[in-house]
């Protein structure tokens, strides 16, 4: 990664500890940059490289490697990977747990020790954080919450197949998941307090989304009659039906409502021998002709959030990424925080797409978590795995 030009000011958190460096992204003074609906100001901190460092120090260095941005904005859950001792060795990528920051940079374990977290997420309500477990040998990973405000973790399904994907109901009180093989959906309660029940479909499914309406699931799947396509199905949660069926052949990364529940961005892959999704659509649950938002075979597309009738995406160019944001209705294009030294790997979105959360690294350190939100003048680094 090449670095940018930049301007460099002593800068201190609210929050005690040593004063860090905020590095501008801008060859001048520092300047907001506004998105379509809202803004964002990027400001970025990082430490100085050791100039003695190693490749096996960079190896044996914790690494955030996944966030999920709290339903309010006002927390980030991320998972950090720990190096087993002596560092990685081949087939073994350490542990994977679970913690908690919030602003200010006050970070908390939730889920430690010798374990394998992936897949996080929060309960609409912000009371729970949920994620797929790796189980012992000869068990399948499961799905577990644990309370935000810190606790004992729950297993909510432990099937016989590998927990692949799952969704929360808008009313936190249910979760919809798929298994390895499965050929339906289960949704079950968070509380134990009533009997789960399965919903019986048409092929295999590959990705569930519940509608923040409440009212139907989207569910990505492959027909029995068509082994080579798929479909994206509306699932009437009061009939278990498809209400409306359409034709979806490319190969899909991931999917997300809009928070009205009328239409679903989807990230897919228009070459299929690329390892990110190069296409963004949009699919209506009211049907008509599926909408090609952004078709841009030069990039790399890794991540996707609404953010009123917009849609926030990290796009990828060479080893430089860039969040952007495309208006659904003008398809109108702007660069919110431009491709410079710090490298952009995922982010996560409140619930209005006002806050973001992000896994960024610089080329002197591995993932950190770093936030931006609404009317705030820096993008602000708050976890310091490797101090």
């Amino acid at each position: 990664m090449r670095p940018s030009r930049r301007t460099v000011s002593s800068y201190r958190p609210l929050s005690t500890g040593p004063a860090r460096a905020i590095v501008s992204l801008t060859s001048g003074p520092a300047r907001p940059w506004l998105p379509l609906a809202a803004g964002f100001a990027i400001l970025l901190s990082c430490p100085a490289a050791s100039d003695d460092e190693t490749g096996l120090d960079w190896v044996q260095r914790r690494e955030v490697v996944e966030v999920a941005m709290s339903p309010n904005g006002g927390g980030v859950a991320y998972v950090l990977r720990i190096p087993r001792s002596g560092g990685f060795t081949e087939g073994e990528d350490g542990w994977f747990e679970l913690h908690l920051v919030e602003p200010g940079g006050a970070s908390r374990p939730l889920v430690t020790g010798h374990v394998a977290v992936s897949e996080i997420d929060w309960s609409p309500d912000g009371r729970f954080v949920s994620y797929i477990a790796e189980a012992a040998e000869g068990r399948s990973a499961s799905l577990h919450v644990v309370p935000s405000a810190g606790g004992a973790s729950r297993r909510i399904a432990s099937p016989t197949s590998r927990v692949e994907d799952y969704s929360w109901s808008p009313d936190a009180t249910r979760i919809a998941f798929l298994t390895a093989g499965s050929l339906g959906i289960r949704i079950v309660p968070v509380d134990r307090a009533a009997d789960g029940s399965n919903i019986d479909l048409d092929g295999a499914p590959r990705i569930v989304r519940w509608s923040p309406a409440g009212n139907e699931l989207a569910v990505l799947l492959v027909p029995y009659s068509m082994s080579e396509r798929q479909e994206l199905h509306f699932i009437d949660l009061g009939t278990g039906r498809a209400r409306l069926r359409v034709n979806y052949p490319e190969r899909v990364g991931s999917m997300v409502w809009n928070a009205e529940g009328t239409r679903v961005a989807v990230l897919s892959f228009d070459d299929t021998h690329v390892p990110y999704p190069d296409r963004l659509k949009i699919v209506s649950s009211l049907g008509g002709q599926v909408q090609d938002l952004l078709p841009d075979p030069n990039a790399s597309l890794m991540n996707v959030a609404w953010q009123a009738d917009s849609l926030l995406y990290l796009r990828m160019r060479a080893d430089r990424t860039a969040l952007r944001e495309i208006a659904r209705m003008s398809q109108q294009t702007k660069t919110l925080i431009p491709a410079g030294e710090l490298f952009l790997k995922r982010f996560s979105a409140s619930r209005d797409g006002l806050s973001a959360a992000f896994v960024a690294e610089t080329p002197d350190d591995p993932g950190e978590v770093y936030v931006a939100a609404h009317g705030r003048r820096e993008l602000e680094r708050l976890t310091f795995s490797n101090p």
